[in-house]
């Protein structure tokens, strides 16, 4: 995959994104998803919620294990283009991946004069 800069929406949630405690590690996109990783080292994927309301992707991890504490959240704003029931979310090796499909574009449809 390649990270793509000049004139995407992928511009448009690195714009509008806001941080609750440290940046998004990568954001990337292709033709049919725009793609967030988050590192969450040691974290176990019940020990971690993702939640989606109103536009904005919150992310919370939170672990007690052998007596240490540790804790981190994330927010960030999604694209307006985005299919929110097909959100979907992987955790391997300590890397969160949350895949966000985006909505088909409205094709151009010509309306007659009568």
């Amino acid at each position: 995959m390649q990270l793509l800069f000049g004139g995407t929406m992928l511009d448009s949630m690195l714009n509008e994104m806001r941080l609750d405690w440290k940046p998004i590690d990568y954001m990337d996109e292709d033709e049919k998803n725009f793609y967030v990783e988050l590192k969450a080292p040691g974290y176990k994927k019940d020990e971690i919620s993702i939640t989606h309301k109103d536009g904005l992707i919150r992310v919370k991890g939170e672990t007690n294990r052998k007596g240490k504490h540790g804790s981190f959240s994330h927010a960030f704003a999604t694209p307006k283009k985005i299919k929110p029931g097909e959100i979907q979310a992987q955790l391997e090796d300590g890397i969160l991946t949350i895949t966000l499909p985006k909505q088909e574009e409205s094709a151009v449809r010509q309306i007659p004069i009568q």
